[in-house]
């Protein structure tokens, strides 16, 4: 019983599993009882499960770790760490509200747990994290963007509701500045107008529109958004690309709304 209350979703036998996989070895603490580097870059990794799209709270958030023994952090860490790869390899949405055209791939839960627990002893954290994740060009794209985004925005809720530069002439600059300081860009609202139509630029190319610093009614609508909100849309488009199967290394994109399409031989551009 004390040990489910520290195991994750997947469950006993999952762990069972993994620590018989290690000679039911303690993998994340030390001989001095206490935890070692790898325990410390996992900690780290899910204290910021942000930048995978993910929820920090998720996985140590409940618990104290200062108040386990060193046995039952060992488990909780091997529980909390199965749990964030499987969210990583397999997501977390549920499928009716990931609508997709392509097929979802499929996911052997058993077979992820044996391979977690032969990789803990011998590769890295990100090495791991790396191998159990898509490898879809997009993917990788969208997460690079994510990272960048949540070191420089707090992901809160707030929000302005910014209006258009011909909506109001007067105040509008005033408005983009306090979204602009929610978004990260600026430190201060009380910045110079010249200052402001800078960062609405940064703002603007960030976010693909024409960086001409006019507050029109797309860049009005963007930055009217709240830094969560972006999070949020981030992390579904992420969790659909978890779904999806390995594309074929030989295989025609199209961008119907682009009017592009894209051929690839052995995963390379050819035209």
């Amino acid at each position: 019983d004390k040990l489910k209350q520290v195991v994750k979703p997947l469950g006993v036998s999952a762990l069972r599993e993994f620590y018989a996989f290690n000679n039911d070895n303690l993998i994340w603490i030390n001989d001095s009882l206490i935890f070692n580097e790898k325990a410390g870059n996992l900690i780290e990794t899910l204290n910021n499960a942000e930048n995978y799209g993910l929820v920090s709270s998720s996985y140590l958030g409940a618990y104290d770790l200062n108040e386990l023994s060193p046995i039952s952090k060992d488990t909780l860490l091997s529980s909390v760490f199965i749990d964030f790869i499987n969210d990583l390899n397999c997501g977390v949405f549920p499928d009716k509200i990931l609508t997709s055209p392509f097929p979802a791939a499929v996911r052997n839960k058993e077979e992820l747990v044996a391979r977690l627990a032969e990789m803990v002893d011998t590769s890295s954290i990100e090495e791991i994290i790396f191998s159990c994740s898509p490898r879809h060009s997009q993917y990788i794209t969208l997460l690079t963007a994510l990272k960048k985004y949540n070191l420089r925005t707090k992901l809160v809720a707030d929000q302005v509701n910014v209006p258009s530069n011909k909506k109001d002439s007067l105040n509008y600059l005033s408005y983009a500045a306090k979204a602009l300081v929610i978004h990260g860009f600026l430190d201060s609202e009380n910045v110079s107008d010249s200052v402001i139509v800078s960062r609405v630029k940064d703002f603007q190319f960030e976010h693909g529109l024409n960086s001409d610093g006019v507050v029109g009614t797309k860049t009005a609508k963007l930055l009217s958004k709240s830094p969560f909100s972006y999070f949020l849309s981030a992390a579904l488009a992420l969790d659909k690309w978890r779904k999806k199967d390995v594309w074929s290394q030989n295989r025609i994109d199209i961008n119907i709304p682009g009017y592009k399409l894209r051929y690839f031989q052995n995963n390379e551009l050819v035209r």
